[in-house]
Formats: C-alpha cells, sequence, structure tokens
C-alpha cells in the first residue's frame, strides 16, 4: 500500500494476515467498504475508512471465536442458516404432498368428510390411500424436531458470533458514550479517592489543645470543609459510576430490543419450539423467509424500503380521501347502502375498505343503480341518481387509476434509483481510482496504466488488511510508518481525532516518478546519462576492434613458429587439426585446442581465463610446447 507521511509519499509492504490470503474467510469482495458518498472525496474518504475500521472490529471478534473452542459458530454459520432453511423447506413440502390439517381443524375435517361422504364431496380413493399409506405427520414431526435442534444451534451461534458485531456497530453511533466508557477504562490518577482511616477519639485533639488565635483557627476550619468536599466528591462519583453502569446496560438492552435480527431470529425460534410443543408441524413456516436474505429478493425489498416513506404517505393519503367519501356517501346515499352495509360509522368505514378499495369501487357496497329514461328524471328522481354517478366515478378515478398508478410509479422508480446508483458506483469504480481519486486517463497515460494501478498499488482490499494486519500485530514489531498509520486511525491520546490524511491523494509513486523525470533537471539527467551509454556503446566497440586484431596477430605468430619447428607442414597441420579439434580456426584465442598460443588468447587445454605471463617464465599449452 501507499500512504502519505509528513508531506510525501511512501510504500509499505507487509505480510497479510492468515486469514486474508488466498482461500482464507476474508478473500471475498467487501462491498461493505464502498457504500460511501461519492461527489465529495473528503466524505468518502471518511465512510471508507469507517467502514474499514467496522470490519477489522468485526474481524477482530470473529477472529478471537475462530480460535476458541466455539469456532463453529463464526465459520460455519451460513452453513446453519442454509440448513434450517431446508429443512423447513422440506417439512412444508411433506404437508402439502400429503394434504396435512392442522391440528386444532382435524375435528372439522373429519366431520366435513363424514357429511359429504355420499354427495361426491368426501374422501376420495386418492385421499384414503395418502392416509393411510403415507405417515405424513410423523415424518412432518421428525422434520420439526431435527429443525428444533439446528434452531437452538443457530440461536447459539448467533449469540456467540453476530450479536456482539451488532452491537458494537450500533455503539459506534453514540460517540458520546464511547468517550465515556474510555473514561472509566482509563480513568484519571489524579481523580482517584484514597480511603482515608478514620481517627480514634483518643488521638484526637482535645478542644483544649485547638488553637486559640482567629487565623489558625479559620485555617483548620477550611481543612475540614475540603475533607467534607472530598467525602462528598467520592460519594458523587460512586454515584456517576453506577449510573454510567445503568445506563451502559440499558443502552445494550435497547439495542438488542431494536435490532430486527434479533427479532428474525427469536420469531423462529419460538415458533419452531411451539411447533414441537404442540406437535403442529405447520407452525414451522418461519424459516422459510431466509429466501428474503436471498440477492434476488433482496432486490425487491430494497426498492420497496427505499421509498418506504413515500408509500405510507401515499396510502394515508388514500385512506383520508376514502374516509372523506365514506362520509358523503353516509350523509346523502344512505338509503343507497347494502343491508349490513353501512348501518354504522364503523362498519361503513370497513365497509369501504374491505369492499371498495380492492374491488370494483363503490359499486360494491351499493344496491343495484337503476337508469333514468331521460336526463329530466336522472337528475331530479329521488335516488339522487346524478350525484351517485359523480360520487362513484370519481371515487373509480382517484383510487383505481391515479392512487394505484402513483403507487406503482413509486415501486418503479425505487427500482430505477438502484439500478442509477449501482451503475454510477460501477462506473466511477472504473473511471477513478477508488483510493486516492485519480483519474484513469492521467494513470493509463502517465503511469502504468489503471488496471495495474487499482491492483498493485491502490487497492482497496490491501488497505483494509493493512489495517487489520497494524490492528492485530504488536505494537513493538511495527515499522514507523506502520505505527504512524496505527496512531492516525486509533489514536492513543483521549483529545485526538481519527483521520483519513495519510490516503494519498491524486498522487502514486509511478506518477510522481513520470512527473519528476518531465521536469528540466529530469530532461538534463536523462540526456547526460544517454551520452553516457553512447560513449560507453563506443568504447566497448573498440574494444572488440583490437581484441579481434590481436587475435590474429595471435594466429599468425602460432602458424609460424610451429612450420619453423619442422614438424608438420602446413597442409599436415590443417588436416591434424581438424581430425584433433586443434588448431582449428575457431580453436585460436579461444584456450581450445592446448596450442602454444593459449597463453595469450585462453589459458590451456580448456579454455580457461587469460593470465599474465612473467618475462620468462614457461606457460604449459595444451600440446605441452613451451613459447
Amino acid at each position: 500500500v501507499e500512504i502519505q507521511r509528513e508531506g510525501r509519499l511512501e510504500r509499505i509492504y507487509y505480510p497479510l494476515p492468515d486469514s486474508c490470503i488466498p482461500g482464507g474467510p476474508l478473500d471475498t469482495s467487501h462491498y461493505e467498504m464502498y457504500r460511501t458518498e461519492r461527489g465529495d472525496v473528503d466524505r468518502k474518504n471518511e465512510q471508507y475508512l469507517s467502514n474499514m475500521i467496522r470490519l477489522v472490529k468485526r474481524e477482530d471478534h470473529r477472529a478471537r471465536v475462530r480460535n476458541s473452542a466455539l469456532a463453529f459458530t463464526a465459520i460455519h454459520f451460513d452453513h446453519i442458516c442454509s440448513a434450517t432453511f431446508l429443512l423447513a423447506a422440506a417439512t412444508h413440502l411433506i404437508l402439502l404432498i400429503g394434504s396435512h390439517t392442522p391440528s386444532w381443524n382435524k375435528a372439522k375435517t373429519d366431520a366435513h368428510f363424514a357429511l359429504h361422504e355420499f354427495d361426491g364431496h368426501g374422501l376420495t380413493p386418492v385421499d384414503i390411500w395418502l392416509r393411510t399409506k403415507i405417515p405424513e405427520e410423523a415424518i412432518a414431526m421428525g422434520l420439526t424436531f431435527a429443525l428444533a435442534v439446528m434452531m437452538t444451534i443457530r440461536t447459539f451461534s448467533f449469540v456467540v458470533a453476530e450479536l456482539p458485531n451488532l452491537i458494537r456497530d450500533r455503539k459506534a453511533a453514540f460517540k458520546i458514550l464511547e468517550a465515556d466508557e474510555r473514561a472509566m477504562a482509563h480513568p484519571d490518577p489524579d481523580e482517584v479517592l484514597i480511603e482515608e482511616e478514620e481517627v480514634p477519639e483518643d488521638e484526637r485533639w482535645p478542644d483544649v489543645l485547638l488553637p486559640t488565635k482567629p487565623e489558625e483557627r479559620k485555617k483548620i476550619e477550611v481543612s475540614e470543609a475540603d475533607k467534607d468536599k472530598s467525602k462528598v466528591d467520592k460519594s458523587s462519583d460512586v454515584w456517576a459510576s453506577r449510573f454510567m453502569i445503568l445506563r451502559k446496560r440499558i443502552f445494550v438492552t435497547s439495542v438488542i430490543a431494536s435490532t430486527p435480527s434479533v427479532w428474525y431470529e427469536l420469531g423462529m425460534l419460538v415458533s419452531v419450539i411451539a411447533a414441537c410443543v404442540i406437535f403442529e408441524p405447520s407452525l414451522t413456516f418461519w424459516p422459510l423467509f431466509e429466501m428474503c436474505f436471498w440477492k434476488g429478493s433482496r432486490t425487491a425489498i430494497d426498492a420497496i424500503s427505499f421509498n418506504a416513506g413515500k408509500l405510507s404517505q401515499t396510502f394515508m393519503l388514500g385512506i383520508a380521501a376514502m374516509y372523506g367519501w365514506m362520509l358523503m356517501g353516509a350523509w346523502v346515499l344512505y338509503d343507497e347502502h347494502k343491508e349490513e352495509y353501512c348501518v354504522t360509522m364503523f362498519q361503513c368505514f370497513v365497509s369501504y375498505f374491505y369492499e371498495a378499495l380492492r374491488g370494483n369501487g363503490l359499486k360494491d357496497v351499493l344496491v343495484p343503480e337503476t337508469f333514468a329514461h331521460n336526463i329530466v328524471d336522472f337528475t331530479m328522481e329521488p335516488g339522487n341518481m346524478l350525484f351517485r354517478s359523480i360520487w362513484d366515478m370519481s371515487f373509480m378515478f382517484i383510487f383505481s387509476y391515479v392512487l394505484i398508478a402513483i403507487i406503482n410509479g413509486i415501486v418503479i422508480d425505487a427500482f430505477t434509483g438502484l439500478r442509477k446508483d449501482t451503475e454510477d458506483a460501477e462506473t466511477e469504480l472504473q473511471a477513478r481510482c477508488f483510493v486516492c481519486d485519480l483519474a484513469r486517463t492521467k494513470l493509463d497515460n502517465l503511469g502504468g496504466g489503471f488496471d495495474q494501478h487499482v491492483l498493485t498499488e491502490h487497492n482497496p482490499r490491501w488497505y483494509f488488511f493493512f489495517l487489520l494486519h497494524i490492528k492485530t500485530s504488536l505494537k513493538s514489531k511495527l515499522t514507523n510508518p506502520e505505527n504512524y498509520v496505527l496512531e492516525k486511525v486509533w489514536p492513543s491520546g483521549a483529545t485526538q481525532q481519527r483521520t483519513y490524511r495519510w490516503f494519498p491523494r491524486e498522487q502514486t509513486l509511478s506518477i510522481v516518478k513520470a512527473d519528476e523525470d518531465d521536469t528540466p533537471t529530469g530532461r538534463a539527467i536523462k540526456r547526460l546519462g544517454d551520452r553516457v551509454d553512447n560513449r560507453i556503446l563506443e568504447t566497448e566497440r573498440r574494444i572488440h576492434a583490437v581484441h579481434d586484431a590481436v587475435h590474429k596477430i595471435c594466429r599468425a605468430m602460432d602458424i609460424n613458429s610451429v612450420m619453423k619447428s619442422g614438424t608438420m607442414t602446413p597442409s599436415q597441420m590443417y588436416r591434424g587439426g581438424l581430425k584433433s579439434g586443434q588448431h582449428t580456426p575457431s580453436n585460436y584465442g579461444n584456450g581450445g585446442g592446448g596450442s602454444q598460443l593459449s597463453a595469450i588468447g585462453g589459458g590451456g587445454g580448456g579454455g580457461g581465463r587469460r593470465r599474465r605471463q612473467k618475462p620468462g617464465s614457461l606457460s604449459r599449452a595444451g600440446s605441452g610446447g613451451p613459447i
């Protein structure tokens, strides 16, 4: 990772924690880190740091659980949840196939079949076969008891592995309470009161020995007052400490009571226990709501909850408008309602709400209308047909068309808004670095490429792993840059605040190096380096030319020496060299073949390194002849 410390960029290499290696429990995408505002960079970095700190705290608790005897509660919690859903689904599948009847309705069901035994509505041969051949109730109860065991394990795992994290997340929203807890955990030593021993009466000063001067007596009175005040402060501190403990317990209780996950898990456990107690497996329906946490179902729930306020307000507006139509109908068209539909206002409200809203409008609560033959009778007849028509049609238009369309539009807008937010977030991640906010074009043009940058330089997951590393490691084993980040993220001083200023802002080391090369000094250094490289290449070329010339001279000297010795003619020497591998053109200067030239061109016999010969010394060539 790269950090910004004291105005300069630094790159830190750190070992990955065991839980973060590929295949470990933390080798996931961690989408929770990216739930930030994208418009304001400071706000985004602040929320990004808060999300990572929350993940670090959560993983710290889960790591302690994984290292304990209750490791299965954290490792296999998702599998336990899946097992509860599958058992509940299998139980209700058996109940549906076996034509189960709830226990409190069995008497009514048997009476129904006995009453309609001969009229075609009684038990069919298939019903009789299912009731006698398939013990659906015994199978369902067996699955219910297995589900009860699994639910007990699930609830225990939830309390051990998940509930402390939920409480901690809620507690993070109350900074005042965290400050109070920090003050209780690290009290000021100057404020610690020491119990004073009571002085026995025989050791007290008698009244006759008290100072008689007013100044001295006044000093003693002031000291006694200070003692009384310290006792009062001590008692007030004790009560403050007790109040703080009580406040903390109340807060934890309120968090548990206000957490939907707690009620969800409690509802599942209670429903399964009730099914086992009264031997009714149909009560195990609650675990089927586990589908609400699936990805596809979550989208629909988020769309509804996204505009839940607008939906509820629209629904209340519709109820208020319906109440107004009900009052006008009770005032003007009291006799036009069906019998036992609008005798009292409560009955009228329930009829309108139950029949008119979900049916064909007010037509379902009124008697059938009779249309007049002409406009005069239509407007003047005692049945108020004109008012009834306007009143009924306006209700149909407002509620059946406008209100339902508004509700559908709110839900569709919620889906559109969620999709737009998702697309904008993905586009932002593809166009800018999430950590340093550098644009993709700049990284592609000046750096090593955007994809390489977000993968190896500013990978958001690696910053989370880095915080987990410095939080779980001993402070004495951390380097100075790691201690610097640790102090910025988890400050030790009570007056210090957490900061995100150590994140790199629109800069990275690859871009900094490119910018340095683009300065006048960088260009001058580059030109000087090019000149040095050219000089080195020219020198190497000349050295090779001298080396080749020396080889030619040595070859000529070696041939003349052999011919003068008279041992071979040039043709014999050439044929012998080809047969034995000596004195071939490729061997001269390479130490091969063991010629007398080996001392100059390369060492005897096997191509050894060149050695400088002392004057008059002998050199053993491959053939043993001295020069």
